[in-house]
């Protein structure tokens, strides 16, 4: 059985199975994406639209990455790794990857990507783990915030200072939420470990070369999971940095959408697409790369239901901002990750 060493680490035999673990499942993402786009129809452009604005799009999408690369790095700096902006914005890159081409997204990508954080700094599973997932809860949560103010009060009616006030009950409900987990977060820890040790039980024998974990190692890694995120909040400037950055992200992401909706002739208020962003989200459940399929659906039918858009524009600007923020990325974010675990997917492929 391979247990921690002194310091909270993994041994090297650990470490040898972990990476392989991350390679199989990058190789088989790069397979499974380029399945998708060969075999989905997403990746043709709606009539009508010139190369300026398809470049104009990809160029907010990838600022966009870059923001949340750079939430990543502020949350990986402040865990103590010595990693720089770039790699670390390569770094978030490899995690989109894996998160796309994970059945249900990040919920099910994230042990995984933490791994390959884990295995490309100098940072604790635990540790990298704690980024990863941080920086996913912050643009979720920036994401789902901008879109309770866009919408509060039941709409788009009224001043910001009347919808800011309208939506205020529900952002002090939810953050009530958080402190209260936050608090009993030792019995969240125990909890944690007694769902999450039987399923790594089922999942550990698909990879021979990783052992099925204790009881015992699985609470030790929650445990410390809380301890850096512990760290974290002890470092509140930084955190602020890192939602900023989380906030552009979400802006630019909401502008790809704006100006994919004015390219087909049909533009929408901006603070309604905040709105729709996050709503659109809960198309991510469907087991594909991506959430393909469900994404486009969720996106198309409240912009049919809530903008009062005709179905065909609605469709055709979902398929302009899809390829901008998701296709044309996605082999790129593939490489990357690719890059990341070079050497072992040449030990994988020589076997």
């Amino acid at each position: 059985m391979n247990t921690p060493t002194h310091d909270g680490s993994v041994d090297g035999r650990e470490w040898r199975g972990v990476r392989r673990l991350v390679t199989t499942a990058v190789v088989g993402g790069v397979v499974v994406a380029l399945a998708a786009a060969l075999f989905s129809g997403t990746h043709s452009l709606p009539d009508g639209v010139d190369g300026r604005t398809l470049a104009g799009l990809l160029a907010l999408a990838f600022v966009a990455l870059a923001c949340w690369g750079l939430s990543l790095h502020v949350v990986l700096v402040t865990l103590g790794a010595g990693v720089g902006p770039v790699r670390s914005v390569g770094l978030s890159l490899a995690t989109k990857f894996v998160a796309n081409v994970a059945p249900f997204g990040q919920a099910a990508g994230a042990p995984v990507s933490g791994l390959l954080v884990a295995s490309a700094t100098d940072l604790e599973l635990e540790r990298a783990l704690t980024a990863v997932v941080t920086v996913s809860t912050l643009t979720s949560a920036t994401g789902v915030a901008l879109g309770i103010v866009a919408l509060g009060g039941g709409g788009l009616g009224g001043s910001t200072t009347a919808r800011v006030a309208a939506s205020a009950p529900l952002v002090v409900g939810l953050g009530a939420l958080v402190v209260a987990g936050w608090r009993r977060r030792r019995r969240v820890a125990v909890l944690l470990a007694a769902v999450l040790t039987p399923l790594a039980r089922v999942v550990a024998p698909v990879h021979p070369r990783v052992d099925p974990p204790t009881r015992e190692a699985v609470a030790a890694r929650v445990d410390g999971l809380f301890v850096a995120v512990e760290e974290i909040a002890r470092a509140p400037r930084r955190v602020a940095l890192a939602v900023g950055f989380a906030a552009c992200g979400q802006v630019l992401t909401a502008t790809c959408l704006w100006v994919a909706l004015d390219a087909v002739g049909s533009p929408v208020a901006f603070p309604l697409l905040l709105g729709v962003l996050p709503l659109a989200s809960v198309g991510t459940l469907v087991p594909s790369p991506g959430g393909t399929a469900g994404v486009e659906a969720a996106l198309v039918g409240l912009l049919v239901s809530l903008a009062g858009m005709a179905l065909p524009l609605a469709s055709a600007a979902v398929i302009l901002y899809r390829v901008a923020t998701f296709w044309a990325p996605l082999p790129v974010c593939g490489v990357v990750a690719a890059a990341f675990g070079g050497r072992d997917v040449i030990s994988l492929v020589r076997g």
